[in-house]
């Protein structure tokens, strides 16, 4: 019953951490090329996509604490950030029209491939 418990935060940390990554992504699209560093942080700072991808962090950081009290982490954080990776592979490409390519695609299979002889 453990284990259910485990993969479920991993996943949620991982979800969250990818949506964070993609909203801050979305908003940083957003901003005005050459622009001087006083304007870009304060669209920085004007930007909801910038702080919605801020609290997602915030809320896969605090699953992430949740985690490292339970499980070592040299197992845990691999098993996260490869299935963020993935994750976010696979979310940027359907949301953001970034290109999946063959090579994300193995590199993500030899990922997932590496997280199951670590986690044995």
């Amino acid at each position: 019953m453990q284990i259910i418990r485990y993969i479920i935060l991993i996943a949620l940390t991982s979800i969250t951490n990818a949506v964070a990554q993609l909203l801050l992504k979305y908003g940083m699209n957003k901003i005005v090329p050459n622009s001087s560093l006083t304007s870009t942080i304060i669209f920085i700072l004007k930007n909801r996509y910038i702080w919605m991808g801020l609290i997602m962090y915030g809320i896969s950081f605090v699953i992430y604490l949740c985690i490292l009290a339970k499980l070592e982490v040299s197992l845990s954080y691999p098993i996260i950030m490869g299935v963020t990776f993935t994750l976010l592979s696979i979310f940027s490409s359907i949301l953001i029209n970034e290109l999946l390519s063959v090579n994300k695609i193995i590199g993500s299979l030899l990922i997932l491939i590496g997280i199951i002889v670590i986690s044995l």
